[in-house]
């Protein structure tokens, strides 16, 4: 997991900006339509006019000097010089943010993509753009061309330079939920700075994770006015297998919310008109759902349905799509794929609630924190075997499995009556995660190996590998194969793939997986008496065992087993005279 800049920051504030009033001696504006209709309790506008002068942005031009003289860094592949946001709440639940993001490549293939990671690369609100090179020229990036120059790497030396600008509507949960990240993984960070404005009357608490810093307050005229400073921070390290980044980073969180209850009633509040089934969703879950009579069929079979919609957002912020617009546009992201999903599932008697979590991917999983950041939304269903946990997300899993290893033993808030507190999301069973790999080999008397090899995955595995194939054109699936094979051989001379074929790849109940024929020349070298090869398909995986382990990554990726099983027929005359036992430990946590 990459650093989460501003980019990142930025579309999780707008996604989740609730302003929480607290007091009141104003009327509020009319309300721009029903679903931002005005709270019961208006803020107390400050006595002064907002001004951006209050909280002034840092000058870019020592910090671009000093760029163009500073040496280069060990253990990071580059430096973010400036990391900045200045983000202000009105009185009427409008934002505006401002971001200005610096940073200098130190090795070859570093883009800002790199940097800031997948999950924050949105341009949208990027004002400007500049690539100060290392040769003195400067390359002023247009609007139009966004997304493919800063996914693409820039030369060691390069400056990128990016400022971003944003203005949020009122927003109709009255929270206010945000964050700050001060550090990152790939990039140690020279200054990061975050100023928070508010009305002195809007009433908030902080948490703060890692060596988050403690903010300067002051107050301007009506105006609350919150500063962090961080600044040379090292990079993040990174770890095999290791948590998320922001449980290893230092960050902020921020909320007005004083209870879990408090944030259920705002969330039950936000999402009833978008849970509720009209004619074209009843007919649709109807329709999904006919000849099925037992209730754990329907469930899957309605869940089967909205997780085969595609990933995709509307663009509403925090206000989902409505369920009869999911379905005609045929995509959602997490909050609209689970109100199609609550909504069908209401539609034929069957009671459910949204859950908020804290994935693993994009925030910290922050066992002690007293605020969790909620950034997923997912679907709870009682049934008579036990809870159901349904990620509506989760399009290449097996309907059962899709529980994604990020969103399992993580904070959890489900918005129904009888939520007092978060809880913890379940971990699925290793049984449900597990990789098996039968083969039926022939070793020759010349050293030549041919036979045939399946494999099965079931769980992460095999969403990685419906993943991985669905990204590649068929034709290229020989090839792919014959990679699959040659990584899992010590073999001097080239894997010859002779047939074989993907099973499993579409959303079914049957696991991915795939088989194969093959054969290898001079797989064994030949002396007077003997063979000598390696076992197939055991090639181990160094887990860099001599580095020092900081962490213990319990839930992860690789969570399951992985079982191989060999029938290695010899040539004749020929005998295995010590076969040892194959074992292995790990110095980590409880590997």
């Amino acid at each position: 997991m990459m650093q989460d800049t501003f980019a990142r920051r930025l579309a999780l504030n707008l996604a989740v900006i609730f302003v929480c009033l607290v007091s009141s001696t104003v009327p509020a504006a009319p309300p721009l339509n029903p679903l931002l209709a005005p709270p019961p309790v208006p803020i107390a506008v400050p006595a002064a006019a907002f001004s951006w002068d209050m909280a002034p942005a840092t000058p870019e031009g020592p910090i671009l000097a000093d760029a163009a003289t500073r040496p280069a860094e060990t253990g990071a592949s580059a430096v973010t010089l400036l990391d900045e946001g200045r983000q202000v709440v009105f009185p009427d639940l409008s934002s505006e943010t401002y971001g200005h993001f610096i940073f200098k490549a130190l090795g070859k293939g570093v883009s800002y993509k790199s940097v800031v990671g997948d999950s924050a690369f949105d341009v949208s609100d990027v004002q400007s753009c500049r690539i100060l090179h290392g040769n003195g020229m400067t390359e002023d990036v247009k609007h139009s061309r966004l997304k493919k120059r800063l996914s693409s790497p820039v030369l060691p030396g390069d400056v990128v330079d990016i400022q971003m600008h944003d203005r949020s509507p009122r927003q109709s949960v009255q929270l206010f939920l945000s964050e700050w990240e001060f550090d990152c993984e790939h990039a140690s960070v020279r200054l990061s700075h975050y100023i928070l404005i508010t009305p002195a009357a809007l009433i908030y608490q902080l948490q703060p994770h890692g060596a988050a810093p403690a903010p300067a307050t002051r107050e301007v005229g009506g105006w609350q006015i919150a500063e962090w400073h961080a600044s040379n921070l090292p990079a993040v390290p990174v770890e095999a297998f290791s948590p998320a980044f922001m449980d290893r980073a230092s960050w902020v969180a921020i909320s007005t919310t004083t209870s879990s209850r408090a944030m259920v009633k705002a969330f039950t509040q936000m999402l009833k008109p978008f849970r509720e089934p009209d004619q074209t969703v009843c007919a649709r879950a109807l329709a999904v759902t006919r000849n099925i009579p037992a209730e754990e069929e329907r469930i899957h079979a309605l869940a089967a349905y909205v997780i085969s919609l595609k990933n995709k957002s509307h663009n509403e912020g925090s206000i989902p799509a409505k369920p009869a617009r999911v379905l005609r546009d045929g995509y959602g992201d997490c909050k609209d794929k689970s109100m199609l999903l609550l909504a069908m599932l209401d539609a034929v008697h069957i009671p459910a609630d949204p859950v908020l979590i804290s994935e693993r991917l994009n925030s910290g999983v922050c066992l002690n924190a007293s605020l969790p950041s909620f950034d997923h939304a997912i679907v709870l269903v009682q049934t008579a075997q036990g809870p159901q946990w349904i990620d509506p997300t989760t399009n290449m899993l097996r309907h059962g499995d899709n529980l994604i290893y990020y969103d399992q033993d993580v904070p959890a808030l489900i918005i129904n009556d009888a939520t007092t507190d978060y809880i913890r999301t379940p971990i699925l069973p290793i049984a449900q995660y597990c990789t098996t790999n039968t083969s039926f080999l022939t070793l020759t008397a010349d050293g030549q190996l041919r036979g045939t090899t399946s494999w099965r995955s079931t769980g992460e595995y095999g969403m990685a590998l419906r993943a991985v194939a669905r990204e590649i054109a068929p034709k290229k699936y020989h090839q792919m194969l014959q990679d699959v094979l040659s990584r899992g051989m010590e073999a001097q001379s080239k894997i010859e793939l002779d047939d074989g074929a993907f099973t499993g790849l579409d959303y079914t109940d049957t696991p991915p997986g795939f088989t194969s024929t093959f054969h290898i020349e001079h797989y064994a070298t030949r002396t007077e008496h003997t063979l000598r090869c390696p076992l197939p398909f055991t090639t181990p995986i160094t887990l860099e065992d001599d580095a020092p382990r900081k962490t213990d990554a319990e839930i992860s990726a690789t969570y399951g087993k992985y079982i191989t099983n060999i029938s290695l027929e010899l040539p004749e005359g020929f005998t295995v005279p010590n076969l040892p036992a194959a074992s292995a430990t790990s110095p980590w946590g409880s590997y």
